[in-house]
């Protein structure tokens, strides 16, 4: 009878640690994910940020006739590029508030360029303020990914995931 209580208290200690083993196993692959999420992020943020700003440059180059550093040549091509670019990076920011203003930009940027097709196509030039709110735009979204940047993956709730 001895034997039984022994060999069943045995069977229960192996069970309590294989579950804790389990659970810590668990939490480290969780660990794991978590990094290489945030990762995964920090370089889509980092590629992003130089893809506005090229893209914004851009445009003053190729519609302004601004000169760009290092005589680059940029045509319109590259920005349809750095366009679809942008809209396949900001699908990979867990930042709400970065990926909504990266759209606002992207949608701005249509806005202004469909004024600049029809003022093309027209004969016109284009107001002077055609610019203005994609400039806003470009402004906001490069605040937002910096503040993305800055915050401590692991001390906000974009840090919470749901493992069910």
């Amino acid at each position: 009878m001895g034997g039984l209580i022994t060999g069943g208290a045995s069977i229960w200690a192996q069970k309590v640690t294989h579950r804790g083993t389990y659970q810590r196993e668990r939490e480290a692959r969780r660990d794991a994910f978590q990094v290489k999420r945030f990762e995964i992020e920090r370089d889509a943020l980092l590629e992003l940020q130089d893809a506005l700003a090229f893209h914004i440059r851009g445009i003053l180059h190729v519609d302004q006739g601004l000169p760009m550093s290092n005589d680059i040549e940029i045509t319109r091509l590259d920005l349809v590029d750095t366009v679809t670019k942008m809209w396949l990076l900001h699908t990979r920011l867990l930042d709400d508030e970065a990926r909504k203003l990266c759209l606002q930009y992207l949608k701005r940027y249509r806005t202004y360029a469909d004024a600049r097709n029809a003022a093309q196509a027209n004969g016109n030039e284009l107001p002077e303020d055609a610019l203005e709110p994609l400039w806003e735009a470009f402004r906001n979204a490069q605040a937002a990914i910096g503040r993305s940047l800055r915050q401590d993956p692991f001390g906000s709730e974009r840090s919470q995931v749901d493992t069910t």
